[in-house]
């Protein structure tokens, strides 16, 4: 047989191959092991290991579980969160509507679903603020579960359509073909409206109105059922002026219900059987047009032409509160007021003011099932208090809860006019809510609001808060409206005057101040630190003098505009002060050159928990401050994303910190336990229950002691300053006053479970679009009363030990590099102490400069990138070893208080360990080291055994 010879691969060839092969495999390696490190956080929170290991050297007899649950299992807390997320949603309910006493229905009732968001119903918003939705119930399921036949082959249209919630496909594709079940389930209507709210994303104009398909389904369905009920799902305040029995007659009833979250749905249900009496009450204003308040108007933002940063780059954009302290019901009801008065150009032949025309449903509206009367109101003063009381009466056929809203009025005086004072015709100052009363049941709500409530900030003369001499009034009304009609009608006002409808003075107490006040509250209460202007440099006059904010001395000549000039692309510009562009352009941070170095590594090792307890004041933190080495402070401060770092010196556990507004997401928590995915916070604050929202928070610490999680980045504390907030699902309401007695209520539940809140955003991060270092100007009035009260509250009425700084900036200065806002008014004026945390920070935008964040008060960066926010070598820098020592104060003082410290006590020494995964990590390293160098031992070997080319002969056959 012939032999056939066959070529060996060359050496060459050899070598080059599989030294390739060993060569890319060795890149991955280092770049797989960069990565690694570089997201070591990350990874460990992802895996669920621990980088600590706890040892003690006591016997084990102490208790030291600082922070208890008070269920005996997981099982038996998440029937309790089950239950309370259904009463949630069924006390925040609102009844818009209901005429013909249409609701309830009865079951049995043979129901149509329309809109694509009956099958595609939204439970939260998108972002942090999102909650798993696979274990959630369908509307369909839910109203089935109470004895309602629902429309199957209607259903089964929108549960299969590619449609996404607000783009409604075209009614006339597919209504034909269920024409006959449309018949046979024709007892009533349901027509599902439904909008997302996204972070990073604010909703556009004409998310706020129908769409041509969406009025097309409303038209259809008045067409086609003699009842038709229209249910809101939604967080923004659409327009509502189609549902009107003038353009749809059939259109019954109206029900807002929000965002129900996991369990809430099944109350909605409920809602539409009477087996839930409807006892929420709006907590934002329904304009028949959106776009015709203010702040709606100039909801923009403009680009500056001379700054440094690319175009769309951080710090070039900015924005203008024109509309100074008139948002929300502060702008209708007070224009409302003053064309009565028939003051400041509020209703002219040019600008005709009707209110009837401009709102459909005020702030605090809300009807029942049942019908309240209120009788024997009173207004006591009562040393630093005014007390309101009033008997509520159940006159209806049916049990239900009422809410008592108390209203006041100040007066706006000459003074006012000429120091730009404004203020709003009515301001929401207490509420309660009732039990659930029976029919001809009575019961006496008595509030107390403190005279702290009648101050307002005058930012251009006296630069402080000042009480106006003059008639201060106090009224109860079913909401907003109809507690100024009151107040009107006290003044003497009827609908002569103008009023749209006559107001009770039987339910308005007064207030005379004697004499003007600059000085009783020049000096906060809590603190007794001097108040005066901390933010000039963020009032756009301080640049533009020329620049004019809306005030009710003249609404048409002081209305506002978007601030610039517009250009070809439909956006504005404008040119930057160099004094601005200098401010905020650069890093402001500057050495204190008597800044004297703080002691570090004291080698103590001080125990952490020595402290729990402990005044913030006291001095032995001083000896634990000592301990700390400047390694260990810049590495707790630079990376504290979703968490705050374990020190050795001081057996300081790691604590865990974690997202978002509808309760503690998964996202990063590796647990066999599945945390509530509850109701979102403007249904929460819609239920204007103050218990609720304390339940709501204990609720959230339970969750925090089951998991192992501390920090709870939320509640949201910002202000709908506009309908159009991507985010106003994450906030509570458009009143500043409202939010904060349920953002505290809330804190101090989660608190009390050991969970410390991170209250966001701080401040002014009303909107969405270009929210990364963008100038937000106004008026330090507005400024204070609004956008500030609400965090205000938290720290003063719940001692809240937590703050997210906001991505904006207060003009040119990043809100965590505000000193300004961080140290003065947060900690020397309100008397906060806790860790504010920046927002994201891992992208690093170069702009939350780290040293000008910790200069002004900002403790820890919420990164998980070990390569950014380096510091250098900082350990002879006594400014910013002292900004350091500062922060960890901070944080050490915030987290010894917490559950953190659960299982610790001074027997226990917590040392920091390599985290399983890293283990792992090294096994497998060693493992590809081994391959790549036998890799290379074989290449070399073969290459010096043979360096000529093998021929091999096969035989022939």
């Amino acid at each position: 047989m012939e032999k056939k010879a066959k070529k060996r691969m060359s050496n060459k060839a050899f070598a080059g191959i599989w030294g390739t092969v060993l060569a890319i495999l060795l890149i991955v390696v280092l770049v797989g092991n960069y990565f690694a490190m570089k997201y070591t956080t990350i990874i460990t929170r992802s895996l669920g290991h621990t980088t600590t290991k706890v040892t003690t050297t006591g016997d084990g007899s102490s208790d030291n579980e600082y922070f208890k649950s008070d269920y005996s299992s997981h099982e038996e807390l998440v029937d309790h969160e089950t239950e309370f997320s259904k009463q949630l949603v069924a006390e925040g309910i609102v009844l818009m509507r209901n005429q013909d006493n249409v609701l309830p229905l009865e079951r049995g009732k043979k129901i149509s679903l329309f809109g694509s968001g009956s099958a595609k119903f939204v439970y939260s918003g998108l972002g942090s603020g999102a909650i798993d939705t696979s274990k959630t119930t369908s509307l369909k399921d839910a109203l089935e579960a109470e004895g309602f036949q629902v429309n199957p082959d209607l259903y089964s249209v929108y549960e299969k359509s590619e449609a996404r919630v607000g783009k409604e496909e075209d009614p006339s594709t597919y209504l034909d073909s269920v024409a006959d079940s449309v018949k046979e389930y024709s007892d009533a209507a349901i027509v599902v409206i439904s909008r997302n709210g996204a972070e990073a994303q604010d909703l556009t104009e004409d998310q706020l109105s129908l769409s041509d398909a969406e009025m097309s389904l409303v038209k259809y369905a008045n067409d086609n059922f003699d009842d038709v009920i229209v249910m809101l799902n939604t967080a923004n305040a659409i327009e509502m002026g189609w549902s009107d029995s003038r353009f749809f007659p059939n259109i019954k009833a109206c029900m807002w219900v929000g965002y129900p979250g996991q369990e809430g749905i099944i109350s909605i249900a409920k809602a539409l059987t009477g087996e839930v009496n409807p006892s929420g009450r709006l907590v934002d204003t329904y304009a028949y047009d959106s776009m015709s308040a203010p702040a709606t108007q100039i909801f923009e933002y403009g680009e500056w032409t001379n700054t440094n940063n690319e175009e769309n780059g951080p710090k070039n954009a900015y924005t203008v509160y024109g509309e100074s302290i008139y948002i929300g019901y502060r702008y209708y009801e007070t224009r409302y007021e003053d064309t009565v008065l028939g003051q400041g150009n509020a209703s002219t032949a040019d600008s005709e003011y009707d209110y009837t025309k401009q709102v459909q449903y005020p702030f605090g509206y809300g009807i029942s099932y049942t019908q309240f009367d209120y009788s024997d109101f009173s207004l006591t003063e009562n040393g630093d208090n005014f007390t309101a009381q009033v008997t509520v009466t159940n006159s209806g056929d049916v049990a239900g809860k009422d809410v008592v809203e108390v209203y006041f009025q100040s007066p706006y005086t000459d003074y006012d006019r000429e120091n730009l004072v404004e203020k709003s015709a009515v301001e929401l100052c207490g509420f309660e809510k009732t039990g659930e009363l029976a029919p001809g049941e009575s019961e006496t709500v008595s509030i107390d609001i403190p005279k702290e409530t009648l101050r307002a900030y005058d930012y251009t003369n006296a630069k402080t808060y000042i009480v106006d001499d003059g008639t201060y009034y106090f009224a109860i009304g079913d909401d907003c409206h109809q507690a100024l009609n009151n107040i009107l009608a006290a003044k003497g006002y009827t609908t002569a005057d103008g009023m749209d409808a006559d107001g009770d003075d039987s339910l308005v107490g007064t207030y005379e101040q004697k004499e003007f006040d600059n000085t009783t509250y020049a000096k906060d209460a809590t603190t007794g630190n001097e108040i005066t202007n901390q933010f000039d440099y963020g009032n756009i006059q301080t640049y533009d003098d020329s620049y004019v904010y809306l005030t009710r001395n003249d609404w048409t000549g002081t209305w506002p505009t978007i601030y610039g000039e517009p250009n070809e692309k439909g956006r504005y510009n404008a040119e930057a002060t160099e004094e601005f562009v200098q401010l905020s352009q650069n890093n402001i941070y500057q050495d204190d050159p008597n800044e004297e170095m703080p002691t570090t590594n004291s080698g103590d090792n001080i125990n952490l928990i020595t402290m729990r307890g402990k005044d913030y004041d006291d001095e032995e933190w001083d000896a634990v401050l000592d301990c700390l080495t400047v390694d260990e402070m810049v590495e707790m401060v630079r990376l504290g994303g979703w968490q705050t770092m374990a020190i050795d010196s001081i057996s300081k556990p790691m604590s865990s910190d974690q997202d978002g507004p509808a309760g503690i997401s998964g996202e990063l928590i590796m647990s066999d336990v599945d945390c509530m995915g509850y109701p979102n916070q403007e249904l929460l604050a819609a239920t204007w229950n103050k218990e609720l929202a304390l339940e709501f928070g204990k609720c959230i610490g339970e969750d925090g002691l089951s998991v192992n999680v501390q920090g709870w980045y939320a509640p949201g504390a910002g202000t709908h300053r506009t309908p159009l907030g991507g985010r106003n699902f994450e906030y509570y309401s458009e009143d500043t006053y409202l939010a904060g007695s349920m953002c505290a209520n809330e804190v101090a539940g989660a608190q009390s479970k050991g969970m410390y809140c991170y209250l966001k955003h701080l401040v002014l991060n009303d909107q969405e679009q270009r929210r990364y270092g963008i100038s937000t100007f106004t008026t330090e009035q507005a400024l204070r009363e609004l956008y500030l009260t609400p965090f205000e509250m938290a720290v003063k009425d719940a001692d809240c030990h937590g703050m997210m700084a906001a991505f904006n900036g207060i003009g040119g200065i990043w809100c965590g590099a505000s000193k300004e806002l961080i140290t003065n008014v947060l900690g020397n004026e309100w008397g906060f102490h806790g860790i504010i945390v920046t927002d994201y920070a891992s992208a690093n935008d170069g702009y939350m400069f780290i040293d000008a964040g910790l200069q002004a008060g900002t403790d820890l960066w919420l990164n998980t990138d070990s390569e950014v926010y380096k510091m250098g070598d900082v350990s002879d820098n006594a400014t910013l070893v002292t900004a350091l020592r500062n922060a960890s104060h901070d944080i050490l003082y915030t987290v010894v208080n917490s559950s953190a410290m659960n299982g610790i006590d001074e027997n226990v020494v917590v040392k920091k360990v390599l985290p399983l995964w890293q283990y792992w990590l090294i096994a497998f390293d060693i493992a590809m080291a081994v391959i790549i160098i036998g890799g290379v031992i074989l290449i070399v070997r073969r290459c010096r055994k043979n360096n000529k080319i093998e021929i091999v002969v096969e035989e022939k056959k």
